[in-house]
């Protein structure tokens, strides 16, 4: 474990001047790009290729190994991966990559994610794997257009939510409304209005999402429409905190109304 550390700084350390990036350069070449899915135990180790847009970028943390940054990135299948980056190359990352903007990623060394549970920084729920950007990597605004979709490939259940996520894990979940509380602190300046929503899946289980500011406002019509006639919604990059044992929206979370997918095809047809 600590010999796959300092191998990767050893490799950063290796790093030219003239290699750094000042901006994010376009590679011309073409490469066998894979999906998130595709990865396994198989490709521990090995070098891969995939596009992705980044949904997230950490600041520059310290650790006694060196300075890592942490990403977060969605293939076009919605799926999402937590990309990692030490010493000179996570310096070049925090100065030149964009959230929310796509990538090609070269040469990334596949890692199993449970070899450095002891950073404590992986928050993506589910996720197994995540990519090590070394300085044998390249890293390029993405040539070919992706159409990255709005829903994941697939939601969490409500089981392994409440047993088996970490708290601050991020995850995507859908249910029918069936409660929604009046809206919190909306006198008190210091704090953002909040409210709490109960949804519910087909096997009748409970999830309570605490929705913060500024899902409050964006969906302000929404809210009581959807708990009157157990309409279905689908949260999406919610953050776990098993403290409280609720859901919390972000400011990257999305609240969708009546999605179209077919869960939520599923479960109209519970109320009709």
């Amino acid at each position: 474990l600590v010999s796959f550390l300092n191998n990767i700084a050893m490799a950063d350390d290796r790093v030219q001047q003239g290699d750094e990036m000042d901006e994010a350069v376009v590679v011309q070449e073409n490469y066998l790009m894979i999906l998130f899915r595709d990865i396994n135990l198989d490709l521990i180790t090995s070098k891969i290729n995939f596009s992705a847009k980044v949904y997230f970028k950490a600041h520059v943390r310290a650790h006694k190994d060196g300075n890592y940054i942490r990403l977060i990135l969605v293939d076009e299948e919605g799926t999402r991966m937590e990309a990692l980056a030490f010493g000179r190359t996570c310096l070049d990352l925090a100065r030149t990559i964009v959230e929310g903007e796509p990538y090609d990623f070269i040469d990334v060394v596949v890692g199993y994610r449970y070899d450095l549970h002891f950073l404590n920084v992986f928050h993506v729920y589910g996720a197994e794997f995540f990519a090590s950007v070394t300085a044998e990597s390249r890293v390029s605004n993405s040539r070919r257009p992706i159409a990255y979709p709005l829903f994941p490939r697939t939601f969490s259940s409500f089981q392994q939510v409440k047993h088996f996520g970490a708290d601050k894990n991020l995850t995507d979940v859908i249910g029918v409304v069936v409660y929604i509380s009046d809206v919190h602190d909306t006198k008190r300046t210091w704090r953002r209005p909040s409210r709490h929503v109960a949804i519910m899946n087909m096997c009748m289980q409970i999830l309570v999402i605490h929705v913060r500011s500024p899902h409050i406002l964006r969906h302000a019509g929404e809210w009581r429409p959807a708990a009157q006639y157990f309409n279905t919604i689908a949260a999406l990059h919610v953050q776990m905190n098993k403290r409280r044992g609720v859901l919390v929206t972000t400011r990257y979370s999305k609240i969708i109304f009546d999605p179209d997918r077919p869960e939520a095809e599923a479960m109209r047809g519970m109320y009709i």
